[in-house]
């Protein structure tokens, strides 16, 4: 017993002699101004502003998952207009301030403020659009949304999800 506890021990002191730590870093800047994208075999390999955008659509992933539509809230604001895709022509911004104001899960990249609402009319509500599994599986946008950056404010539609392409527009 005595030598596999020896041989055992012997083994155990080969491996960590053979495995070595890498000490590394990196930085986000102050306030988290900074997206670092970081790979565990090269290091950093990008380093880009956090005002470079607004929105980011998930595009991989199965059924929720890919379909999580994300805020820059550090650049952005996100508006749940009260009215549905009808008004896309007539949209009015009247009492803007009392519409909720939706921000990104804090728990989950699966829900992004555009996902706030999801399940909320069925188990096929994406929150901005509802999948239809009848029609392969094609999510058809069924919100408006108000976006504002800095002092300009923008309307928002994302339309529809098909295999992974988007289509959505905005105006001024």
């Amino acid at each position: 017993m005595n030598k596999i506890i020896t041989l055992f021990a012997f083994t155990i002191v080969c491996i960590s002699i053979h495995a070595e730590a890498i000490l590394d870093t990196t930085s986000m800047e102050s306030l988290y101004s900074k997206q670092v994208f970081y790979s565990l075999d090269n290091g950093t390999i990008a380093t880009v502003s956090n005002e470079d955008w607004h929105i980011a659509f998930a595009t991989a992933g199965t059924g929720a998952a890919g379909s999580a539509i994300l805020l820059n809230e550090a650049t952005a604001i996100l508006y749940a207009c009260p009215f549905d895709t009808s008004a896309w022509n007539t949209f009015d911004t009247s009492g803007y301030k009392n519409w909720s104001r939706l921000l990104n899960s804090d728990t989950t990249w699966t829900n992004g403020a555009f996902n706030a609402y999801r399940g909320a009319a069925s188990t096929f509500d994406m929150g901005w659009g509802i999948l239809n599994p009848a029609n392969n599986f094609w999510t058809f946008g069924d919100s408006l949304y108000l976006i504002q950056i800095n002092s300009e404010f923008k309307k928002l539609w994302v339309v529809s999800l098909k295999s992974g392409v988007w289509e959505f527009r905005y105006a001024n």
